[in-house]
């Protein structure tokens, strides 16, 4: 009968939206289903415990980058694997120009959560993030999102009342 094939789908569909709800929640749960970025390219530095992490071969990585127009792999500044499985590239800027790394920005608190890791890779610790809130009259759980570029400017989106 074809009420035998209904159970099954409002199982999966309920499993979705419980699902979906969780992953936005909890950052446990996004992090056990959608994973993290990962920095494979450093400042033209190819990461290779990274790789070896995600078991992402050289080929693999050399491949992606001619998927971006890149044929050279000296001339990318910052790669990251993203979430979603895509690579993002940031290329080195021609001889003669000069670098600007304040471009580059690390999501230092989205949802009212400190991410540690990227506060790793910039050099700040969480007095640092706390130190500049309290500057503004604001506290962790109140940030949408704060972004900080390497030399330290910052953006804060604060998250909107309910």
């Amino acid at each position: 009968p074809i009420s035998y094939s209904f159970i099954p789908m409002i199982f999966l569909l309920c499993s979705e939206v419980i699902i979906s709800f969780l992953v936005t929640k909890s950052k446990k749960m996004n992090k056990l289903f959608y994973g993290t970025p990962n920095l494979i390219i450093k400042e033209g530095i190819i990461n290779q415990r990274e790789l070896k992490k995600l078991r992402m071969s050289v080929n693999e990585l050399l491949s992606e980058l001619r998927l971006k127009d890149i044929d050279d792999v000296s001339t990318v500044d910052y790669a990251i694997l993203e979430q979603n499985g895509k690579l993002s590239v940031f290329e080195k800027k021609k001889v003669g120009e000069r670098v600007d790394k304040s471009q580059f920005c690390y999501a230092v608190i989205t949802d009212g959560v400190i991410s540690e890791t990227d506060l790793t890779y910039l050099g700040f610790d969480t007095n640092w993030v706390e130190s500049k809130l309290k500057k503004k009259g604001l506290t962790v759980d109140k940030i949408f999102l704060m972004t900080v570029s390497p030399d330290g400017k910052t953006n804060i989106i604060v998250k909107e009342e309910k």
